[in-house]
């Protein structure tokens, strides 16, 4: 913290790696080092606007060095140099952040999270790469059986839902769902009904963050209702549910819920907090008053 914050060589260091749009991650005081990053062409910080996180003033003043008094706090300077600090709901806990090649742990129990967020992040371009390949490149034979109707179990029908979400193959996934399906959006006031409601739900999402990323961490199946717990991931391309385009990284959890009958989709309900993707999109807090 004390070497690494007005290293000249890091800065250069940070700067070429910034050029090449490479991963640069730090977890707990590591985040220190990006205050040795020079200027942009515009005279601002080279991780101006940054969402990032790092060990906190509060946890700071846990520690015994904290208690006997720093000539500077880390996540002051951070705030002060330009970043859009973004700290985890309680001290110690285990919190990473992803802004575009930026990935930051906010603590030493986030170490593990912030190596595994490096790992996903690693293999983007590969899904990438498979996603723009697209169906044509893996040509497959029509069976007689293809126009038969496939019969799916609750729990199967939202897998291949999801699996098509996560390809951004709307249609596909719409196609899964009963023509009259209700949708439910609770974050967005939404209430509507029918497969096209669905479809827009669904392309919003996928077009405003065009390498929208789904990781399911959970399926719970009562019945013919299935929840799905998953965070959605990707960069700001065009505004979205009131926050204009700023080019921020999403990771956001999300719960849909969702009722089966005659083997399609009868009812959708999207749950997230609305609150979070706010912060997550660095949009100004608006239970504040903003004084021009």
């Amino acid at each position: 913290m004390a070497d690494l914050s007005d290293n000249p060589d890091a800065g250069r260091l940070l700067a070429a790696l910034h050029r090449k749009g490479a991963l640069i991650a730090a977890v707990c005081h590591g985040p220190a080092v990006l205050l040795s990053a020079p200027e942009r062409s515009d005279g601002l910080w080279l991780f101006e606007g940054y969402r990032m996180t790092s060990f906190t003033d509060e946890e700071e003043s846990r520690t015994r060095p904290g208690r006997l008094g720093m000539a500077w706090l880390l996540d002051t300077a951070l705030k002060n140099a330009g970043a859009v600090f973004d700290d985890g709901p309680a001290a110690w806990a285990s919190h990473v952040v992803v802004d575009r090649n930026l990935i930051t742990g906010q603590n030493a129990g986030s170490t593990e999270a912030t190596a595994d967020a490096v790992i996903s992040e690693l293999h983007v371009p590969a899904r990438r790469a498979a996603r723009a390949a697209g169906p044509a490149a893996t040509p497959r034979k029509t069976s007689p059986m293809a126009s038969q109707a496939i019969i799916r179990s609750p729990a199967e029908t939202i897998q291949v839902f999801l699996e098509a979400f996560a390809r951004h193959e709307v249609d596909a996934a719409v196609a899964l769902a009963d023509p009259q399906v209700s949708v439910t959006v609770h974050p967005l006031g939404l209430h509507d009904q029918g497969q096209d409601a669905l479809r827009q739900v669904l392309a919003d999402l996928v077009h405003a963050f065009p390498d929208l990323m789904i990781n399911v961490s959970r399926v719970i199946t009562t019945g013919d209702v299935i929840t799905a717990l998953f965070k959605a991931e990707g960069t700001q391309a065009v505004g979205y549910a009131g926050a204009i385009n700023q080019e921020k990284h999403l990771d956001i959890d999300q719960a849909w819920r969702f009722v089966i009958g005659g083997g399609l989709i009868t009812e959708v309900a999207a749950y997230w907090c609305q609150a979070q993707l706010y912060r997550r999109l660095a949009v100004k807090r608006y239970d504040k008053i903003a004084l021009a």
